[in-house]
């Protein structure tokens, strides 16, 4: 024991230290070490009873975004915790670090039973609410350390210490200025923190900032939050970092809980790993937990289960892959579906997790191998170093492609996963010298230079940071020996090719391992011609016009199995140049030429696939018919011809007679295909992103947004890839500016339907408001016998339209419906409750389609003329007009019933003197049939509608208003406006929404929906 000082209360410590470690897992020498170290240092350590003591490192500042003082109302908590409570309190005032408060702030207070300690005795945990302060809390943007930076520094330690800093929040002081905002109250008092509390917003950040600026110069260490990790290579070196650390503790007043600490261990719990000097694994306890874990049937439970297991992927290879059937049920309108894919994905990743390998701890004095792979929804990478001669990995990376990464060939989604797994794994290999190991050769991508916005460059610029080798290993297919045993060349051809072309893998790996890009240009060149591709500087001895290869993963897996070498050597090709024709068809191409011999040269192409060309000079020849036959894929539904320009009549002759003969062949065999003629060089697209974005730039840069043809002429002149103009349609169907502003050509004219018939007088009424002369006049027409009532009113409010309504109920029966337009003087309170109270239905027509209220349109456009008769020459009140137009209306013969308005109302026919005596008795007769006559009206105003629709609808069509996004016609825009807002339209509740408000709206408002 080291020698007593004069302080009695440090000499306690000194010896009660062997009795606060744990020493159960060390030797004699460890225990010795520890004890002895920990004995110089007895003001580090804090006792049960002992005051804490705060440092000088920094204070705790709450900047908020007012002033404003923020009071919560207490919450109340169970009375058996009150007496806890209040011991909890008194303990916090005994150590100052609460003090009692005037503060006008206030945070509640909640109790949080905790597990009972060894002795059975239950315990509480206090916890302040503070979520109202820290939603005005100015955040600290401060950052807390990367987990896997912390891992990457431990290397291949032996012995690790974990040091907990006793209540680590509250050895930081308050800033006094901020002490009053975090007052909280009890029933005994109102209190507030001199020293930093839990629950504060930024009171991570700031406890992470003292322990940097405490450790961040110190080798060996690693501080998250209150974890303080000291990790060593052997136990003198460990003893030796211990005191630095006990050291610079000492020196800012900072206390450690020896209960809670762990000494020279051989594995240690960090951060939910097990740390040794074997490498990492997950913790036990959370692997007990994922075992457990039900099969999630939730959006809230995949969440859970991807956020508990995701924590582990870099334990797991291709996680992102695996998981992939339970990522895809967290897309927006997906579905849940519980097959047996998702079951698999679950108990595969719960299984994986049980029997993870353990990972290695960098070495980063060795050098670091990165493995890539690419699948069609996924990539994946293995960081990796070679230790006693073995590969072990030290994390594994993966992540799933989006929906256009998906739409990649094979070679650009293994590219794709060299360039993410280096920016991945950036912070381990960066400045160091490493190899990229891949079992998949990308060589042919680099074709595609003449691309402005080309992935070759936007790849090329982020590989240059990176020093590295690229190792090819061979993967299950040897896609090279398949190929040359299927078409096995003459020896002759071998040695030519031997002789007379560079080797395409020594240029790839030059050019992707090139320290700068400087040189890219000259390697590209002489990539292009080991590959017989084009470049843009190729002008002078081109091949025939690229085409685009962009088809299915199945396609893609087809032809990395089937590529087939040259079957002659390069002295048998004919350098072609843009007056040589080809029949240009997805992989098949024919290239006719003048002079030289037959001969079919399959031709590698980029992204593995084989183009087959066929020289002829006989474009007759029955040999055409046959290579047509046999390479022709009926599933392409393009192909291309390309033709030179015409030098004379007999050539244009020549060339029209095989552009005849070639589309007679293919139209006679494959009919799906289309046959296309050029008579320029177009360059080839074969991104689809690429694709679109030319597209986007030609209809919103270029061309203003013009149509779809003028766009698809403008692009056929300089670009071609297949579909293009299906492509093109979608793109600017799609473009909302466009959906907004351009006038509708075609609008919808929606079918009209047949509506209800009444079966009698008074059943059902329609409502409008008629304006004549700077005047309304209140209408409402019967739906069965056309008759027609009108009420004067001095404004369209509600009281008047209820003053005309309780009118008309004083001389003739309720009707069991009235409908209105979407006026406010019918759509309010006042209105509803009297029809209501009369039990009578309300109906409100479609917004803005005045066909829906036809009937007593018609009907205004003849009063109207009949209005305007009467009062010609004459000084009539608008009362006497109405009065002597309705007699006139009502009593004018309806032409389809035969009847006047009031026969069929009444029963009685409006006659004149002379006439009474003969119709007497015809009157008698139509009150003893008054039901046979109602129910021949209704047949002839159903058969009058039945063949009005028909005769209309004949013009018109009927359309289904689409789910979601919809463009309503604006009946305010002007010239310089918008012509259509956009909306969102419920098929659920047959309702568009607009700005957050929902309406019913017709068809024929909307915007044609384009496909």
């Amino acid at each position: 024991c080291p020698e007593m000082s004069g302080d009695p209360v440090a000499n306690e410590i000194k010896k009660e230290i062997p009795t606060l470690i744990r020493t159960k897992h060390m030797n004699k020498e460890e225990k010795e070490k520890i004890t002895k170290v920990l004995q110089e240092y007895p003001q580090i350590i804090k006792r049960e009873n002992d005051r804490l003591s705060s440092t000088d490192l920094l204070k705790h500042k709450i900047r908020t975004t007012d002033e404003n003082p923020v009071y919560t109302r207490n919450y109340r908590y169970p009375e058996i915790y009150r007496k806890d409570v209040q011991i909890e309190i008194d303990k916090l005032l005994e150590n100052k670090i609460i003090q009692h408060s005037n503060s006008p702030y206030n945070s509640p207070i909640w109790v949080v039973p905790k597990k009972p300690d060894a002795s059975g005795k239950k315990k509480i945990r206090m916890v302040i609410d503070y979520r109202k302060l820290n939603s005005k809390t100015v955040e600290d943007k401060f950052p807390l350390p990367n987990i896997e930076d912390l891992f990457g520094k431990i290397g291949r330690a032996t012995y690790f210490s974990a040091i907990d800093l006793a209540s680590g929040f509250h050895q930081i002081e308050m800033d006094p200025e901020s002490v009053p905002k975090t007052a909280f109250s009890t029933e005994n008092g109102h209190y507030e923190f001199l020293r930093m509390p839990f629950g504060l917003k930024n009171a991570p950040p700031t406890f992470q900032r003292a322990m940097n600026s405490l450790f961040s110069r110190i080798p060996n260490v690693l501080v998250y939050m209150d974890d303080i990790i000291i990790f060593s290579d052997n136990l003198d070196e460990h003893i030796k970092h211990l005191k630095t650390v006990f050291e610079r503790l000492k020196q800012h007043n900072l206390k450690i809980q020896l209960d809670k600490t762990e000494f020279c261990n051989r594995e240690l719990l960090f951060l939910g790993h097990i740390i040794s000097d074997r490498g990492i694994q997950p913790n036990p306890a959370k692997l007990e937990a994922i075992a457990k874990f039900p099969l999630p049937k939730t959006e809230k439970q995949i969440k859970q289960f991807l956020g508990l297991t995701g924590y582990y992927r870099k334990m797991i290879k291709n996680y992102a892959k695996i998981a992939r059937p339970l990522t895809l049920a967290l897309r927006k309108n997906r579905t849940l579906v519980i097959d047996d894919d998702y079951k698999k994905a679950f108990e595969t990743l719960k299984s994986l997790l049980q029997n993870s390998p353990i990972l290695q701890l960098p070495d980063f004095e060795k050098p670091f191998i990165l493995t890539t792979d690419a699948s069609n929804y996924a990539v994946g990478a293995v960081l990796s170093q070679n230790i006693d001669g073995k590969d072990l990995p030290i994390s594994f990376a993966s992540r799933t492609l989006n929906r256009q990464e998906e739409n990649y060939s094979t070679i650009e989604k293994e590219l794709l996963a060299i360039v993410w797994a280096c920016k991945h794994f950036r912070p381990y290999i960066y400045g160091r010298k490493f190899t990229i190991q891949t079992d998949h050769k990308p060589l042919q991508w680099l074709h595609n230079l003449k691309e402005p916005n080309s992935k070759l460059i936007r790849w090329k610029l982020q590989l240059a940071d990176f020093d590295f080798d690229v190792k090819y290993v061979q993967g299950k297919t040897n896609v090279v020996a398949d190929a040359l045993s299927r078409n096995p060349p003459e020896e002759q051809h071998l040695n030519a090719l031997e002789t007379s072309s560079p080797n395409p893998e020594e240029i790839l790996t030059e050019f992707l391992s090139a320290p700068s890009p400087e040189n890219s240009d000259d390697i590209l060149e002489d990539l292009a011609r080991a590959l017989n591709i084009t470049t843009e500087d190729d002008n002078e001895n081109t091949t025939a016009e690229d085409d685009n290869e962009n088809i299915n993963a199945e396609d893609d897996n087809e032809s990395l199995q089937t590529q087939h070498s040259q079957e002659s050597s390069n002295s048998q090709i004919k350098i072609i140049d843009d007056k040589t024709p080809c029949i240009n068809v997805e992989k098949f191409q024919i290239v006719l030429t003048r002079g030289n011999p037959e001969t079919k040269i399959p031709i590698d192409r980029p992204f593995n696939k084989t183009r087959y060309n066929w020289y002829t000079r006989y474009p007759y020849s029955n040999d055409i018919d046959e290579y047509c036959l046999e390479y022709l894929q009926p599933n392409h539904t393009y192909g291309v011809l390309c033709s030179p320009p015409i030098e004379n009549s007999i050539d244009e002759q020549i060339y029209d007679q095989i552009f005849v003969h070639l589309s007679n062949i293919i139209k006679d065999k494959f009919p799906t295909v289309k046959l296309k003629r050029y008579y320029t060089k177009r360059l080839d697209i074969t991104d689809s992103s690429e694709q679109e974005e030319t597209i986007q730039n030609y209809h919103v840069g270029k061309t203003a947004h013009r149509g779809i043809h003028e766009v698809y002429r403008t692009l056929t002149k300089r670009y071609y890839w297949p579909k293009m103009l299906e492509q093109i349609t979608k793109v600017i169907n799609n473009c909302s500016l466009c959906k907004e502003v351009k006038y509708e050509r075609r609008p919808i004219r929606q079918v009209y339907e047949i509506t209800p018939t009444p079966s009698r007088p008074f059943e059902r009424l329609q409502g409008d408001i008629l304006h004549y002369n700077g005047k309304q006049i209140f209408t409402l027409i019967d739906c069965f016998s056309k008759k027609l009532y009108g009420y004067p009113i001095k404004t369209s409010s509600a009281h008047e339209i209820v003053t005309s309504l309780e009118h008309y109920l004083s001389l003739f029966p309720c009707p069991k419906t009235i409908q209105f337009d979407n006026g406010t003087e019918f759509k309010n309170g006042l209105v509803e409750n009297f029809l209501k109270y009369n039990n009578i239905d309300t109906h409100f027509t479609t917004p803005n389609h005045s066909d829906s209220n036809g009937l007593i349109n018609r009907a205004h456009s003849t009063l109207i003329e009949i209005l305007n008769i009467i009062k010609h020459g004459k000084d009539y009140t608008l009362n006497k007009i109405l009065r002597l137009g309705l007699i006139a209306y009502n009593n004018a013969i309806v032409s389809n019933l035969k009847m006047t308005p009031n026969d069929i109302t009444f029963g009685i026919q409006t006659t004149t003197y002379a006439q009474d005596l003969v119709l007497e008795q015809k009157v008698k007769e139509y009150h003893d049939d008054r039901e046979l006559v109602a129910r021949a009206i209704k047949e002839i105003i159903e058969k009058e509608k039945e063949t009005r629709t028909n005769r209309l609808n004949q013009t018109r069509e009927n359309i289904a208003i689409p789910e979601g996004e919809v463009y309503i016609r604006d009946k305010q825009y002007g010239k310089a406006k918008p012509k259509f807002k956009r909306g969102n339209y419920s098929r659920e509740t047959k309702l568009a929404t607009v700005q957050k408000k929902s309406f019913k709206v017709h068809p024929n408002l909307l915007k044609r929906p384009r496909k």
